[in-house]
Order: structure tokens, then C-alpha cells, then sequence
């Protein structure tokens, strides 16, 4: 299932990222990042050297749009410094855009609304999706 690939390769990859992003782009202190990310100073370290979350992590860096999304996601956090930490819906619509920019079987399964966010799968994508997966895709 595409999500799950998601949830065990690219979720830490764009974990990584986006510590990456705030720390090295914006100035965020490490403990901060790992506060708005709902982790720990430990694992904020770990991503931006690069020992956990790194499977992807130059993939997504060289994705123009995958970095553009990431870079509007940490500046709609840092506008809001009253919050302590993301907002998981938020969050789930960033890794969703992202998946289905560089998933392909994401982006068939998915599909997209008018302005990018993910819907269930229906009718001739369900057949689509069901027929990549007898084929081995």
C-alpha cells in the first residue's frame, strides 16, 4: 500500500526536512523544532545529521515543489509563535501533497481535488489502483 511506504520511508525523510529546513534556513534552535514537531531534541539531531530519516531526504531536497511546500509549511508555523506545536491536520495535508508529488502509486490512488489536497479513492482510479497492484506495481 502506498501509505504504508509513506509511513516507514518518507514521513522521517520529510521529518528531516522540515528540521532541516527550520534550523538551517530559519534560525530555529534545535529544542523549539523538536517541540513543534512533537519530538525530542535527540531526534531533531539524528535527522539533521543525517542518521535517522536521511532514505529520502536528498530526494525530496532536489524535488523544487517538495521544498516549496515544506518551506510554506515552516513559515505558516513560525507565523503562529503561540503554538507550542504543528497542527497535525496540517501536517497530514503536507506529507499527503508531498507523497503525491513523488508516489506515483500515491498520486493514482489519491487523485486530487481542486486545490491539491487528497481524496479517497472511487470508481475508475479504485480499478486503476486494483489493477496496478495484480500487476506488481
Amino acid at each position: 500500500m502506498p501509505c504504508e511506504i509513506t509511513a516507514k520511508y518518507i514521513i522521517p525523510s520529510i521529518r528531516a526536512l522540515i528540521a532541516k529546513v527550520l534550523v538551517e534556513e530559519y534560525g530555529v534552535p534545535r529544542y523549539r523544532v523538536a517541540k513543534l514537531l512533537n519530538t525530542t531534541p535527540a531526534s531533531i539531531t539524528n535527522y539533521l545529521e543525517g542518521r535517522r530519516g536521511n532514505k529520502f531526504l536528498e530526494a525530496l531536497m532536489e524535488n523544487a515543489e517538495v521544498k516549496s511546500i515544506v518551506r510554506r509549511f515552516c513559515e505558516k508555523i513560525l507565523s503562529h509563535p503561540e503554538q507550542s506545536s504543528i497542527d497535525m491536520a496540517e501536517y497530514r495535508e503536507v506529507v499527503c501533497s508531498i507523497c503525491t508529488q513523488i508516489n506515483p502509486l500515491a498520486r493514482l490512488a489519491l487523485g486530487s481535488r481542486p486545490g491539491g489536497h487528497p481524496q479517497l479513492l472511487t470508481g475508475k482510479r479504485k480499478k486503476q489502483l486494483t489493477l496496478a497492484n495484480q500487476d506488481g506495481l
